[in-house]
């Protein structure tokens, strides 16, 4: 249970990071990219603490522990639909995930995703922020990916299937490096030293918890 907790504590922190960093970064890019990375990194860290904790409910814990990170924004000065819509986004890619992952899982006992419930998945989460931002004030609607029928489109179809072709990819890739029989490789020892180090210490309450404390810093700095 406290191995759980802190897998938990630790991915979320990780995300909230995540998040905080990339959105920095991206906010210095004059064209809008940002779509291209939130969904890939938000199934990254919920596939993760699924992994290590074998637990479904640690899916929708992580994403509301990342999401939390993001509302501390709101003690700052800041818009507050640029604060509150990214936090609903990331529970609504949590549900979406919990969801697909629960059907994998009574279905075929394991996680393997398959390119169009990827896709699926990706355009699941944008169907649910699209209904959530038809209840929000007009001017909100106004500069929204719902504002009209292109915007809509780019953004539940282009941008979804991108979305799951890069997450796709990565499963894929991960796959077939995990299946490498190179054991005796100088690069295989030194990637499995570093994950038994991980495994060994990430995962104690100081550490995640304390990483928990650096995302709110960055978070609240950035």
């Amino acid at each position: 249970m406290r191995k759980d907790i802190s897998a938990i504590v630790l991915w979320g922190a990780l995300w909230g990071i995540a998040e905080a960093t990339v959105g920095y970064v991206l906010h210095m890019i004059t064209f809008r990219i940002g779509w291209f990375f939130w969904f890939p990194i938000a199934f990254f860290f919920m596939n993760r603490v699924y992994k290590d904790t074998g637990k479904l409910s640690s899916i929708l814990y992580t994403c509301s522990i990342a999401s939390a990170i993001k509302l501390t924004n709101l003690l700052l000065p800041a818009r507050i639909d640029k604060v509150i819509n990214p936090a609903v986004s990331i529970l609504f890619e949590g549900v979406v995930v919990f969801t697909a992952f629960k059907l994998v899982e009574k279905y075929e006992q394991k996680v393997n995703f398959r390119f169009f419930g990827v896709l699926a998945a990706s355009m699941s989460w944008k169907v649910l922020y699209s209904l959530y931002l038809l209840t929000l004030p007009s001017w909100i609607v106004s500069i929204s990916p719902i504002r009209s029928p292109e915007p809509f489109l780019r953004f539940l179809l282009v941008e979804s299937t991108i979305n799951a072709l890069v997450i796709y990819s990565c499963l894929t890739a991960a796959e077939k490096i995990t299946a490498i029989d190179d054991k005796g490789k100088l690069w295989y020892k030194l990637v499995n030293n570093i994950s038994k180090v991980f495994s060994e210490y990430a995962f104690k309450p100081a550490v995640s918890f304390s990483l928990l404390g650096c995302a709110l810093i960055i978070q609240l700095a950035l």
